[in-house]
């Protein structure tokens, strides 16, 4: 919380994300902010060093008597030039994306919240998608059952799925669990909770639970 003597009024910081934007080795602060309702501001995103000093903000739009970002930012090359954008979910207008110029080197050290895309918790490295096929992500095992090819392998993460599982399809495939959280190595074993149906084809399974 912050107050400032000549505002009168409450500010609020969010979550921060860290990133080395200029991969110096010292790495650099981003959150959001926002006021009091009723106090017709706005919060800003900002930007410090690794010591707390102010780099840069930007004022959020206006937006009714109040306007901010309670939610971490997630910063990501959003628009696939190869330079990093903030995407900031604000309270009254909608999602702000932001480019950060010649970030193209930067070290992404805690991209998102609550450690992942999906702010659970866990491994803030974790990517977005939990299964692959080839690098191509999928969000469910049976979405990536449904794309899968003759003798391709379907990849899952060493985590929790609760899905039924539909083989039905007359191709052989291969699922390999216990993947990583960037899928670089297989140590550990997911666990499908759900009914599995085996219909047609061949499917072997390596390093999968199911309950």
């Amino acid at each position: 919380m912050l107050i400032r003597p000549l505002e009168g009024v409450l500010r609020f910081a969010s979550e921060p994300v860290v990133v080395d934007l200029d991969n110096d080795g010292k790495a650099e602060i981003i959150f959001g902010s926002w006021t009091q309702k009723g106090s017709n501001l706005v919060g800003k995103a900002h930007i410090l060093d690794m010591y707390g000093n102010l780099l840069h903000e930007i004022e959020l739009p206006t937006a009714g008597d109040w306007n901010g970002a309670l939610a971490a930012p997630t910063v990501a090359d959003v628009d696939g030039d190869g330079d990093l954008e903030p995407v900031v979910n604000t309270a009254n207008s909608g999602i702000c994306v932001y480019h950060l110029p010649n970030t193209n080197n930067a070290r992404i050290l805690y991209g998102t919240g609550r450690g992942n895309f999906r702010r659970t918790g866990s491994n803030f490295s974790c990517a977005l998608d939990s299964v692959r096929i080839s690098g191509v992500g999928f969000l469910s095992i049976n979405n990536a059952y449904s794309a899968a090819a003759t003798d391709q392998t379907i990849q899952a993460q060493a985590q929790n799925f609760t899905e039924d599982l539909n083989l039905t399809t007359s191709i052989p495939v291969t699922f390999r669990g216990g993947y990583d959280c960037q899928f670089l190595s297989n140590t550990g074993y997911p666990i499908v909770t759900g009914k599995v149906t085996i219909r047609s084809g061949t499917v072997t399974m390596d390093k999968i639970i199911i309950k």
